[in-house]
């Protein structure tokens, strides 16, 4: 097999495991609250300002914020 189709193979493999994964990583990263899709960063970019990735949507600062345990 030529190296440009076993990649190609390697590929397609990766994202048949992405999407086997997917259901696991709903339950451990929180939703966008815009668009619903997983977040796995959120960059602040101002003090009321974020971006979620990978959707990319621009959320409040502290929309995704952990509550502390006390």
């Amino acid at each position: 097999m030529s190296g440009d189709r076993q990649a190609d193979v390697d590929a397609n493999a990766d994202a048949a495991a992405d999407t086997d994964a997917g259901d696991d990583e709903r339950r451990t990263r929180p939703d966008c609250p815009n668009c619903g899709q997983p977040v796995g960063i959120v960059t602040v970019i101002g003090p009321t300002d974020a971006i979620a990735a990978p959707c990319g949507c621009r959320v409040p600062a502290d929309a995704l914020a952990v509550p502390r345990l006390e």
